[in-house]
Order: C-alpha cells, then structure tokens, then sequence
C-alpha cells in the first residue's frame, strides 16, 4: 500500500514537472515575406531579389541559434537541376571577409549561421534581415526554376522549428545587339555585272546565354519613281572566330545560329563580321533605292538592329557598231550608189527611256561638195514604206534620223543600217569624205 502510494505520488510529480516545463519552455519562429520571387530578362549574370526576409523570434530559451540552408533549383518543364551554390545570402551576421564571401554575399552551398540570442521575454523579435543574390550558371535552360530555403530554430532546451521559404526563378534569355555602323551603301558603277562590297560591317553580341538563333530579314528596294528592285540582289557573307560562312541571298529571312563563344564582364560575348555582295541588271533601272536590314533574334525581339540600306545605281549605256566606216565606190554615170558594207548596231541601257540619233555631215573634199541631203539610210528595225528618191526604204539624211529606242535594255543587237549615196552630173571627180554620227540619248 505503501509502495503504491509512493509510486502514484512520483507519477504526479512527473506529470506536473512535465506541464510545468511545457509552460516554461516556448518558441515561435516567423519569416516575412516566406516567398523570393525574380524574373531574370537581361543579360547580366548576378542578380538581386527584389524582397528583403524578415526573419523574428519569440523564445523564453537561455540559448537559442538559427541556421538556414538552401536547396538545389529544380526546372519546371526539364530536367536541369541549377545547384543552390548560385543563391546566395547577405545579412547582418555575415563577416566582411572569409573564404565563399563575394562582395558581401556567402554562396548558400551549405548550412549558413545567421542569427542566435537568449529570452526575448515573450515578444517577438527581429534578428536578421537576409537579402539574396542569384548568379546564372554559364549553361541553362531558359524556364521557371523552384528551390526552398529552409530556416531552422534550435535552443539548450530541445525546442525545435523549420520554416520553409520558397524560392521561385524565372529566367528569360536576354540578349543585346550593337554595330559598327549605321547603314550600308552599295554603289553600282559600270556596267552591271557582280560586284563585291569593300569592308566588314561588324555585330557585336553579348547575352546571359550562350546559343542564339540570330535572323537577317531585308526588305525589298523602292525608289522615288516608284520601280522596285526584289531583295535577291544582296548576298551576304557571315564570319566569326569559329565559323567562316558561304554567301547567302538575302531573297527570303535568313537564319543563323551562333555560339557566343567569349565570356567576360560576367556575360558571354560575341563578334560576327558581314560581307557582302550584289548583282545589278541592265533591266534595273538607274537611280536610288532604299531599303530596311532586320537583324534579330526570334527569340527576342526587343533586341534587334534596323539598318538603313541603299543601293545608288548609275547611268550605263552602252552602244557598239560592227564596222566604224563605210565606203562608197562610185565607177560610173549618175545613179544610186550602194556603200561597201551595212553597219550592225548593238545597243544597251538602263535608263528608263533612250533612243539612237542617226545624222550625217557632207561628203567634201578640196574644192567639192555632195550635200548631205543625198545620202540615204535604211533600217532592218523600221518598215519604212517611203522612196526618197534612193529607193524604197531609204531615208534621207537631211535631218538626224531616230534609229531605234527602248527602256532598261541589256545589250542587243538592234538594228542593220544599208547606206546609199546619190550622184548627179555637177558632182566632180575625187576624193569626198566626211561622217556619220550615232548619238545615244538617254531619260533616266
């Protein structure tokens, strides 16, 4: 009786120990906000989230001390895993140097001290304000990525408490674009044929990622006369450090995907060279054209390059003859008298009207002269349906004569001219010269 009279006494004592110290003995541990939330859409490499963690404590322990520790970042939508190494912590306990310690933030690859303290007389307390960095890694996925920063409480008496912070980190490729130019001009001077553009024009990238898919997209020519020249004419050479390109037409959007092959000043960086080429034709008509040059990454559309174009195209005629004289042979009484040979004529242009003027001087020599008005001209491009008194067909030179016209034309052969000559019994022996002159007038 004695014995279980001791025994029940001893039970109650226990129990009024335990809810005795269960009373002496509390804690409560907050955070404020629970949440770290950044949307990462520059090229930069580190960067800060915008919320500040109020960490506070309401604990009645001689000793307590808080810790925190991160966890890796793991994609929504891949399986890429980012190490919690690239989150890292700023606060008030933090040395101002130390070994993991990088301008004021401890990379958070393992548990990190950051408060500790005795009873704060029932009150809530604030210990420590943590402020956050997130580098990017030299290789990423662009995606959502979620960790958890877990703070734990601890004290001399066994209490115990973890809270969990939720990391959330959305990363956006970013990249930047500048040149070394403002415009590109082409000068097309000669006959048209290929020409080569002198120089480089160079595109500078630099960007938080590494693989971009870059497109060059360049409008069709437009002049003020309203002609316009298709995009096709341009062909364009891409080169880097790592890549030596073919050329390409511009006749349609052109895609390239370059690997920033540089890294420094906490980005990765890039430089790419253009080359270029274009083609002229006779049917492209002399004068100024202007165009657009897109350089953008699909991917990106804030970061792009609208570069001014202009193609000036010059005046080319061009006019060849198959013979540069002709003869006529006159052994006889007064008549109509064929030259020795007819004179092909081969014109080209690429103005937008022109026309060939036929005229003739008078045949002279010492003391004599044949007027002009009888010499005749017949054309192979004209149904001329007329006799001058040299035949039907035959022109007389008396006044310049229109031989042929056209527009925007690459070199043909356009006509064959037949040139007669008229004597009379007045006209005296000898030696008579003179010229028959072509002039080829243009209308660009």
């Amino acid at each position: 009786m004695i014995n279980q009279k001791i025994v029940f006494r001893f039970l109650l004592i226990f129990i009024l120990n335990l809810v005795f110290h269960a009373k002496l003995h509390s804690q409560s541990l907050s955070v404020d906000p629970p949440l770290l939330e950044l949307s990462i859409q520059d090229q930069n490499i580190m960067h800060p989230f915008p919320q500040t963690i109020e960490v506070a404590v309401n604990s009645n322990a001689p000793n307590w001390s808080i810790v925190c520790q991160a966890q890796p970042f793991l994609s929504n939508n891949t399986s890429e895993i980012i190490s919690e190494e690239h989150l890292l912590i700023h606060h008030e306990y933090l040395p101002i140097e130390g070994e993991g310690i990088e301008d004021g933030y401890q990379r958070m690859n393992g548990i990190i001290f950051i408060a500790q303290g005795g009873n704060t007389n029932g009150v809530f307390t604030i210990v420590n304000h943590l402020d956050f960095k997130f580098e990017l890694p030299q290789q990423f996925t662009p995606d959502a990525y979620q960790s958890e920063i877990r703070i734990q409480y601890s004290d001399n008496l066994g209490g115990s408490e973890e809270l969990i912070i939720n990391v959330l980190v959305n990363i956006k490729k970013s990249l930047s674009l500048t040149s070394n130019f403002t415009n590109i001009i082409f000068n097309a001077v000669g006959k048209p044929r290929l020409f080569e553009q002198a120089g480089e024009y160079n595109i500078e990238l630099s960007s938080n990622y590494n693989n971009w898919d870059l497109r060059f997209e360049l409008s069709n020519f437009s002049s003020s006369n309203l002609e316009m020249l298709f995009s096709d004419i341009i062909f364009m050479q891409i080169n880097s450090s790592e890549y030596n390109g073919e050329y390409v037409s511009l006749k349609a959007p052109y895609d390239y995907r370059h690997h920033l092959e540089s890294f420094k000043s906490q980005q990765y960086y890039s430089l790419i060279s253009l080359k270029f080429k274009f083609i002229t034709k006779w049917i492209y008509r002399t004068g100024h054209y202007e165009s657009i040059l897109k350089i953008y990454a699909p991917e990106n559309l804030e970061a792009a390059l609208s570069i001014p174009v202009e193609l000036d195209i010059a005046t080319v005629n061009s006019m060849e003859l198959s013979a540069t004289n002709t003869y006529f042979h006159v052994d006889g009484p007064p008549d109509v008298w064929d030259s020795d040979k007819s004179i092909k004529i081969t014109v080209g242009s690429n103005c937008g009207n022109w026309s060939v003027m036929c005229k003739a001087s008078e045949l002279a020599n010492v003391s004599y002269k044949i007027p002009k008005d009888r010499i005749f001209l017949k054309l192979t491009s004209k149904d001329y349906r007329i006799d001058e008194g040299a035949g039907l067909g035959y022109q007389s030179l008396k006044n310049s004569i229109q031989i042929v016209n056209g527009s925007m034309t690459m070199p043909a052969e356009m006509s064959e001219m037949y040139f007669r000559l008229k004597t009379l019994e007045t006209d005296r022996p000898g030696r008579y010269t003179g010229t028959i002159t072509l002039t080829q007038l243009v209308n660009p």
